[in-house]
Parts: C-alpha cells; sequence; structure tokens
C-alpha cells in the first residue's frame, strides 16, 4: 500500500518516487477512497492502473495492497499537484494549485525525470501557468483516466502508447 503522511494537517498519500525515474505522472488530488485504502487511483472505475498496463508500461494491472509501490522498478513515479484528498477537483482552489506547482517544480529538480506527464489535459494549463521544469524535462499530458472520461478511452489509451514510444525514442538518442 502506499503510505500515508500528514501534509498541512491533512491526512494523504505520500508520493511514490524513485531513483532513476524514467517518468513522474501527476494527478489532481487523492480521492478520499485511495486514502482510506492506501492505495493511489484506488476506485476501480478509474482506468490509470488498466491504462497503464495496455499502452505497455507495467506488465499487469497493479490493484492489489502494495502494488503501486512497485512502480518506481519500472521507472514511473507518481504525486498529485494537490495533496488535499477530495472527492472532485472542482473544490480545489488556485491558491492550491500554485502551492502544488511549487512543490512539483522542486520534485522535477531533484528526482529530474525524463518527462513529467498529467493525468489531465487541465493539470497542463495550471502547471504551464506557474511551472517551471527543470531543462531536459519533456511535459506531456493525457486525458483523465477518471470515470468521466471513459468515452475518451481510445483517445487516452493512443495517448499513454505514444508517450510509451517518445520515451524510449528519447532513451535510444
Amino acid at each position: 500500500m502506499a503510505h500515508t503522511i500528514t501534509l498541512d494537517g491533512v491526512l494523504t498519500l505520500a508520493d511514490i518516487l524513485g531513483p532513476d525515474m524514467t517518468l513522474l505522472i501527476v494527478g489532481y488530488n487523492p480521492n478520499p477512497l485511495a486514502v482510506v485504502q492506501r492505495h493511489y487511483y484506488a476506485r476501480t472505475a478509474n482506468r490509470f492502473w488498466e491504462d497503464l498496463f495496455e499502452a505497455g508500461f507495467l506488465p499487469k494491472v497493479l490493484r492489489g495492497p502494495d502494488e503501486d509501490l512497485a512502480l518506481p522498478q519500472y521507472g514511473i513515479g507518481l504525486t498529485d499537484l494537490v495533496k488535499r484528498p477530495a472527492t472532485t477537483m472542482d473544490s480545489l482552489t488556485p491558491a492550491e494549485y500554485r502551492q502544488g506547482v511549487a512543490r512539483l517544480d522542486g520534485l522535477l529538480q531533484t528526482h529530474r525525470p525524463r518527462m513529467v506527464c498529467f493525468n489531465g489535459l487541465g493539470l497542463l494549463t495550471h502547471y504551464q501557468r506557474w511551472g517551471q521544469p527543470p531543462a531536459g524535462v519533456l511535459v506531456r499530458a493525457v486525458p483523465s483516466t477518471s470515470p468521466r472520461n471513459n468515452g475518451l478511452r481510445t483517445a487516452r489509451l493512443a495517448a499513454w502508447r505514444g508517450l510509451r514510444a517518445e520515451l524510449a525514442i528519447a532513451s535510444d538518442g
């Protein structure tokens, strides 16, 4: 299970980070169910784990206890732009986004993944407004894996597969 931490007085999911990260995936914020279950993207209606598997990032769907902690062995890290749990992103404030962007910039400076990918196109908009990625870190976004976007499954999988191909090219070049 992902570890939980208390941040600004709120229980939330700890980031899953590792050395030599190729890809850092950034979500909006943890769902309260994910915090209770201590597992990122715990809602089965969210297609995150299935999409990563189907796009070739993972050898299997990581829905079991502790399985999300295996991400670093595949060169993948996981965080949220806003760490406060909420059932929808509608309650997140501009101040929380700005604070999250500053925190993310610090993670990118420290860990230097080849790519940061936002799980939600709107997240990229927030990051572009306030963020300063380090030189050499590719910044990308895919349509959100939220159940609200299940109609975009084909486009979302194509985006994940495109990222996989781009990372393969970057590692060869």
